[in-house]
This record gives structure tokens, sequence and C-alpha cells, in this order.
């Protein structure tokens, strides 16, 4: 096992809540990449600390983060646009893949009977692409940005995942890759690990996450 921080379970987990981005799927460095294409085209500057501020928000969220570092009007129906493009014409191309052990996780659940759901700050239209390109899409429940929920660090979109899946908050573990994720997770009363993916483990997340490992083939060990 390669835990960084936790390890052992401190409550049973009938059920797993996952993210999405930089956590099933290796997505964040190129929807990092197409948010910088698109803003190149629109004809802004935005440094990359700025976009990663982004990681694990929803659209509005992430609105409000680039008007508050751009001189000026934002259209953000236009970058969105921008964006989905640039990221179908990646896709497309080949240049996403799931992570390692993402299949063998949710194999390892659905042998044992453990339900499990998808919570993600991402749009639904992303999700569909993203799943189908990586062949992750068996997902029974998915909360999306889409939905009347505020964005993470908010615990709403985990929150609404249990309560489609019926599972007590109290008794599911959240995976998540990003620190406003391992906060929704915290702030919804769930076991959290977090498996950092651009953002690397800091002693600080602890405050948040109850456990911390390099991969998803980590997971297995915390619900036996």
């Amino acid at each position: 096992m390669s835990f960084l921080h936790g390890g052992i379970p401190i409550r049973p987990v009938s059920a797993v809540l996952f993210d999405m981005d930089g956590l099933l799927i290796d997505s964040e460095k190129l929807a990092l990449e197409c948010d910088h294409c698109a803003f190149e085209a629109m004809g802004i500057p935005m440094d990359y600390s700025v976009l990663l501020q982004t990681l694990g928000e929803t659209a509005d969220s992430s609105n409000r983060i680039f008007a508050s570092h751009i001189d000026g009007p934002f259209d953000a129906a236009h970058f969105w646009a921008l964006t989905r493009q640039f990221y179908a014409e990646k896709v497309r191309e080949g240049h996403l893949d799931a992570k390692p052990g993402a299949h063998e996780l949710l194999d390892d659940l659905a042998r044992r009977g453990i339900p499990f759901a998808l919570g993600s700050s991402s749009a639904m239209q992303r999700i569909s692409v993203s799943l189908q390109a990586c062949g992750l899409d068996r997902f029974p429940v998915i909360v999306c940005g889409d939905d009347p929920v505020r964005s993470k660090p908010n615990p709403d979109i985990f929150l609404l995942a249990a309560k489609r899946l019926g599972i007590r908050p109290q008794n599911c573990l959240v995976l998540e890759d990003s620190p406003s994720g391992i906060q929704a997770g915290f702030n919804g009363d769930m076991q959290v690990c977090m498996i950092p993916d651009l953002i690397a483990w800091q002693k600080d997340f602890a405050r948040f996450a109850h456990h911390a490992c390099t991969g998803l083939s980590d997971i297995p060990a915390l619900l036996s």
C-alpha cells in the first residue's frame, strides 16, 4: 500500500463517491490546456496559477475566479464554447485516458456489492464525453455542475449523490484529488481520501482528508 496519510478506516463504508477529473480520468492537464487555448483565442492573457484555482469548481464559480483576474468584460459563454470545442477535439484524437486502477476499482466495488456514484463539478456534456472515451460510463448516479448545487467546497454535490444512492453521508467514502473536493467531502461529514494529481499532498490537507494515497489501487484496503 502507498498511503501518505491515514489508511485505517474510521467508519464502515457503504458507498463510494468519486470525483472525475484528475481522479478517475487523467484530464486535468488536458482541461487546463484547453482553457489556456480558449483564452489565447479570445486574446485574454491568463496565468496558469489562476487556472489551477478553478480545479474542482463549477463553471459559475470558475467564471467568478476568471473575472477577478481580467481587466474588462469576460464573455463566459464564448469561453466555455471554445473549451468544449478544444476538449472534444483532444478526446477524438485519443488524448484522454482512465487513471491507473480505475476499471479495476469499479470492478472490485461491483463484486463487493458496494454502490458508487460520480460527483463532479464538470458539466454533463464533458462528463459523458470523458466517461465514454475511457470506457467508464457505468455510473448509476451522476451529480454534476449542471445540477442545482453549490460549488465545492460546499458539500452539495456529494450530499445529493449520497441521497440518490439512498446511503447516509456518514457511511460514504469520498475519493478526490483537489483541495476544494476534499473539503466538500469533509463538510458533508463523509470519510475522505485524497489521491493527489496536479496539486501535491500537503500536511495541511489532513484537516479535511482522513486518508491520502498515491493511486486508486490502494482503495480496496479501506474497504476491507
